[in-house]
């Protein structure tokens, strides 16, 4: 009788995940916002998966999702632990790109450390050059530590010169 309690107590871990999720979801129709809560019961989950499944194919993925709920809850360092996870430990799932940039924006845009966010940067763009966010890792890395002020005049700037570039172009062909 103890065996079949515990069997009807135990939840497989994809059934412990997909009640988190639906909490955590519900948790969030109310204010918009997940409860913290509900937050922690989640990664709990997730955790749980990933150390009992570090070989199977969806541990990147919840992993990932850990990333982006620490980071939705300003868990910047968590996050990007666990991003770092994923660089280290699965190099060939799909979104470890995605998780190497969101590693330097969290340094850069969160945690405001320059240094670290370059370092970040430079290693995403070596390692990944023509990711569909190379171009945003390059404009993140030639923009550190400018204000979005500065950024913006920059732009302006540049749009104002190739506006008159073309202009004067124009002209010349007449």
């Amino acid at each position: 009788a103890f065996f079949v309690t515990m069997a009807c107590k135990n939840n497989t871990p994809n059934e412990a995940i997909e009640k988190a999720v639906a909490a955590y979801q519900e948790s969030s129709k109310a204010t918009g916002m997940p409860s913290k809560g509900k937050a922690d019961t989640l990664l709990q989950a997730y955790q749980s998966y990933v150390d009992q499944n570090p070989n199977d194919a969806q541990t990147p993925e919840y992993l990932f999702k850990m990333g982006e709920i620490y980071q939705f809850h300003q868990q910047y360092d968590k996050g990007i632990a666990t991003y770092q996870t994923i660089v280290d430990k699965y190099p060939n799932y799909e979104k470890t790109p995605q998780a190497m940039f969101l590693m330097a924006f969290a340094y850069e845009n969160y945690l405001k450390d320059t240094e670290k966010a370059k370092q970040a940067y430079e290693a995403f763009l070596k390692k990944y050059p023509e990711n569909q966010l190379a171009r945003d890792a390059k404009f993140s890395l030639d923009n550190l530590g400018k204000s979005p002020e500065e950024v913006m005049d920059m732009i302006l700037k540049k749009n104002k010169t190739a506006t008159a570039d073309s202009a004067a172009a124009k002209s010349k062909t007449k």
